[in-house]
């Protein structure tokens, strides 16, 4: 089960909101009657349940969004939040006798674990026609989930097995893979004190470490109907998720939910640091640059302008990093930037990129930082916003032709832990926003940081060596 990166990036996953609607009406496309519209209706059913009604869609998608991750360990992330996600899946209800793989043997299953947030997701296969109530299967998945939130059992032996299954990822994705270490010492490195520093898995000895006993008290503490939201979709009549949600999840009582100290933003240490890893497993090199920046209160509502900056850093516009250190310089064929904000009042912006052989990774590192200081230090070209905003409106208006894509915005959104009644009018949000305001986040994050620079290199190569 995949756990995701460490923090959402506002240029990918905050992307395209579509308009609310309490009742079925499309979203996007000519008035016409919800019976018949082909167009996907974007529904709350109630209050955390969500419902993305396409008729054109042949799968119905399912997804329970937990908000409760990495952050919300004690005392520190060791890799909880993404054990009880196996647990949940490989354990069983005293009502089922198999396993939530199992349900659908021709479906989808899985899970997935982030800083802010544990989901389980299925896509169900269409039935074929006169084989049965279509709601049957969504119905399941309805009832196994709100009896999770109220207990879970595990066997001994599926606990110890679904332990060995997240040591066997770690050492798929990080252990044996000289850039997923690089990136868990890069964390490390920028953020030693805070859960954000930590790796969603956790480590081979924190994994070794995890038991039973500390998955159930982590869903004691989260694992509650008012910390859960229900997002699904497909051809679906709205008045019978309605009534199947209300006797389900409907039925499982709230209750109060512990402090969240891991989500306060931390205080940063100042200053530029240098990580060098030299592996032989690698034969490229490879540099980052990262500043994190704690931003005043009144830049918090610069969502849509973080937004905007982050679609500009990743493309090939006049000025970005693509135009500037590839185009004009020469210095790498080809690099990744963006802005991500991790909490509230806490930001990064990045760079990632591969010297070409001519160049030097401290030459590259230094171009990078320079280039950063001058984007930070300058205006935003009033006319490269309009450009931006006008791509993001045609995102929009293509991405709400499709459930799917409407579904995948909606419960990224929500599991980044951003309300769901924002969602709604985020795409007004940056249509207004002015030059003004991303001078306003420039000048935030041209202040003084946390600056980390990078360096994955061969072990043979000359250019650094750890000592």
């Amino acid at each position: 089960m995949p756990h995701r990166c460490l923090a959402i990036l506002l240029g990918g996953l905050l992307a395209v909101p579509s308009v609310l609607a309490q009742e079925p009406a499309p979203s996007n496309g000519p008035a016409v009657e919800s019976t018949t519209s082909a167009y996907p209706a974007e529904i709350r059913i109630a209050d955390r349940v969500i419902l993305i009604r396409d008729e054109r869609m042949q799968q119905t998608h399912f997804t329970l969004v937990v908000h409760a991750g990495c952050l919300d360990e004690e005392p520190d992330c060791r890799g909880i939040a993404h054990y009880l996600e196996h647990l949940l899946l490989s354990g069983r209800n005293p009502d089922h006798t198999e396993v939530a793989f199992r349900f659908f043997a021709d479906g989808y299953a899985n899970g997935w674990t982030t800083q802010k947030a544990t989901a389980f997701v299925h896509r169900i296969a269409p039935r074929p026609a006169g084989t049965g109530d279509p709601m049957a299967n969504l119905e399941r998945l309805f009832t196994f989930y709100a009896n999770r939130l109220r207990s879970f059992e595990v066997s001994a032996a599926d606990a110890l097995r679904e332990r060995n299954v997240v040591l066997q990822e770690y050492q798929l994705r990080t252990g044996n893979s000289p850039f997923g270490r690089f990136g868990v010492h890069y964390e490390k490195t920028l953020l030693p004190s805070h859960p954000l520093g930590r790796s969603v898995i956790g480590s081979p000895e924190t994994i070794q470490a995890l038991t039973v006993e500390e998955a159930q008290h982590f869903h004691a503490r989260w694992y509650v109907a008012n910390n859960a939201t229900v997002v699904v979709a497909g051809n679906l009549d709205p008045e019978a998720v309605r009534t199947l949600a209300a006797r389900t999840f409907g039925v499982v009582e709230p209750r109060s939910l512990p402090p969240r100290p891991g989500r306060a933003v931390p205080e940063i240490e100042l200053g530029h640091l240098s990580l060098v890893m030299n592996d032989a497993q690698v034969k490229r090199r490879i540099v980052r640059y990262t500043k994190l920046v704690r931003v005043p209160e009144e830049v918090e509502d610069l969502l849509s302008a973080g937004l905007l900056l982050a679609n500009f850093l990743s493309s090939q516009l006049a000025g970005s990093p693509n135009d500037v250190l590839v185009e004009q310089l020469g210095l790498t064929d080809g690099i990744a930037a963006g802005v991500t904000r991790h909490l509230p009042g806490l930001y990064r912006v990045w760079l990632s990129a591969e010297p070409i052989p001519e160049t030097s990774p401290d030459e590259l590192a230094g171009a990078m930082r320079r280039y950063l200081d001058g984007l930070t230090g300058r205006g935003f070209d009033p006319t490269t916003l309009e450009r931006l905003k006008r791509r993001f409106a045609a995102d929009v208006a293509m991405a709400n032709l499709s459930g799917e894509r409407i579904m995948g915005r909606v419960v990224n959104w929500i599991a980044n832990g951003d309300p769901y009644d924002d969602i709604a009018g985020f795409p007004l949000r940056v249509a207004a926003t002015t030059p003004g305001d991303m001078a306003r986040l420039l000048t935030a994050l041209a202040g003084t940081g946390r600056e980390l620079t990078g360096f994955l290199l061969p072990e043979t190569n000359t250019d650094r060596r750890v000592p």
